[in-house]
């Protein structure tokens, strides 16, 4: 089964390559203990189509300890809200922000409360994730992730390792 999976992962990031992929999603982790590791991941954005039913079975309700949430319902909540300071603490352990601008949802965390972790995500992803099932355009996801290119994504830095997701 092992031997299946890999051929089969080899098997699509080599036609994403010849389908001439320019972008790739990158993450980069590093360990900063004396024998940590590097782990250096570079797949081809449009790999993300393989995943495609998996995805529309996932995306529309999420299980969480035994309720099912609606995503797609938050997200429009949270949309229609406006540009809002959603959650914001600030104290002698550090501090906590999830605030939307009208066109990004920031997150970002640091102190005792959690490792340094910053996020910008795009309304417009967003919105292409969280339709319904049936007009789920990964192409469109695709695009959107494209056009983020050079953008960090996702930052943690912590006491044992950093992390880095981004699209090249």
């Amino acid at each position: 089964m092992k031997k299946l999976m890999i051929a089969t992962f080899a098997s699509l990031f080599s036609l994403a390559l010849i389908a001439g992929e320019t972008h790739f999603l990158r993450i980069e982790i590093n360990e900063t203990k004396e024998e940590g590791s590097h782990v250096n991941v570079r797949l081809p954005l449009n790999l993300i189509n393989a995943f495609e039913e998996t995805v529309r079975d996932a995306i529309e309700e999420v299980d969480f300890e035994g309720h099912e949430i609606n995503v797609r319902q938050i997200w429009e909540t949270l949309k229609e809200a406006g540009p809002t300071d959603f959650i914001e603490i600030n104290d002698a352990k550090g501090s906590v922000r999830v605030s939307t601008t009208g066109s990004q949802i920031l997150i970002s965390a640091d102190g005792e409360y959690r490792d340094k972790v910053s996020m910008t995500i795009p309304y417009e992803l967003c919105d292409a994730i969280f339709t319904e099932k049936e007009n789920l355009d990964f192409n469109r996801i695709v695009a959107i992730l494209e056009s983020m290119a050079g953008r960090d994504l996702v930052m943690v830095n912590s006491e044992d390792a950093t992390v880095r997701i981004w699209i090249e």
